[in-house]
């Protein structure tokens, strides 16, 4: 047994790679910085916990048309960290991702690097990156400020992709895996989801930045989520006194409790706040961005 599983590891993409820095932990992977060995490229490796393993296998069985280690590959954005290769079995999921890693959105808003302008390139990109998603029918579900990498370059691209579904079968709901205080109230109520989740959990990001407040900052865990299913989010524009009234119509919109009042797609929405005038300050409160 113990001769099969050497085996096992050494045929495996992870004998291609070298690790070279610390892992990050996360709900259901680790995320390890690492180099190849055939062509130095620097790269992260994502290894999926047992928990994962076992929270993919059912994903890809109830909301995906193909198995999450083909779909990856498959896509093609600049707002979304490209995956080299995937490796599923048993007792393994890996995925090594085409980049050297970053400084996550979660990160920068804790350390309060995040600028009016920052947080405008960020907004853009990313959103460009979940209406790709959405042409190509998926739905993220999983979009928190963790999962959002600022390249050296500047740039930003959506990390994590491990909560998608097929708009279709996303209609099923029916799963409370993933969800998070960013998480629209139709997932937590294990409702049907569609592209306007996405929406609400940009906005959710977006209002926390802009206010230095989550939604409901005086709540958490299960109180929290019950807050984010049955109450209204104070307006930003009264968190944050350099908030004009464009902006702050944007956010409550994306927020809106039911997806009929919010954005009907993530490209209306990036065309207000485009128009909406930058706000001279953030607010920032640290503590509400927890990995």
């Amino acid at each position: 047994m113990f001769d099969r599983l050497k085996r096992m590891i050494a045929g495996s993409i992870l004998s291609q790679y070298t690790i070279e820095g610390g892992v990050r932990e996360y709900s259901v992977y680790t995320l390890s910085p690492a180099r190849s060995k055939k062509t130095l490229r620097s790269v992260l490796v994502k290894k999926y916990t047992p928990e994962g393993i076992e929270t993919e296998k059912r994903f890809d069985s109830l909301f995906r048309r193909r198995p999450l280690d083909v779909i990856l590959p498959d896509l093609g954005c600049p707002s979304i960290v490209t995956t080299l290769e995937t490796e599923t079995c048993d007792i393994r999921r890996v995925e090594i991702l085409d980049t050297a890693g970053g400084e996550s959105f979660c990160d920068l808003a804790r350390e309060r690097r995040i600028t009016p302008q920052i947080l405008w390139k960020a907004a853009s990109q990313i959103g460009q990156g979940l209406a790709y998603l959405h042409s190509v029918g998926l739905i993220h579900r999983g979009l928190t400020p963790e999962v959002l990498v600022a390249e050296p370059s500047g740039d930003w691209k959506i990390l994590d992709l491990s909560f998608v579904m097929d708009e279709e079968h996303a209609k099923r709901g029916v799963t409370t895996r993933g969800i998070t205080p960013y998480s629209a109230p139709e997932i937590i109520r294990r409702a049907p989801v569609d592209r306007r989740s996405d929406v609400f959990s940009l906005g959710a990001i977006l209002y926390e930045v802009i206010c230095g407040t989550p939604l409901f900052p005086n709540a958490g865990g299960f109180e929290r989520l019950m807050r984010v299913m049955n109450s209204k989010p104070v307006e930003i524009s009264e968190r944050n006194a350099y908030v004009e009234h464009e902006l702050d119509r944007v956010i409550m919109k994306a927020v809106a409790k039911t997806p009929n009042e919010r954005y009907q797609d993530i490209a209306e929405m990036m065309n207000d706040l485009e128009k909406a005038p930058l706000p001279e300050k953030l607010g920032f409160h640290a503590p509400a961005f927890a990995a």
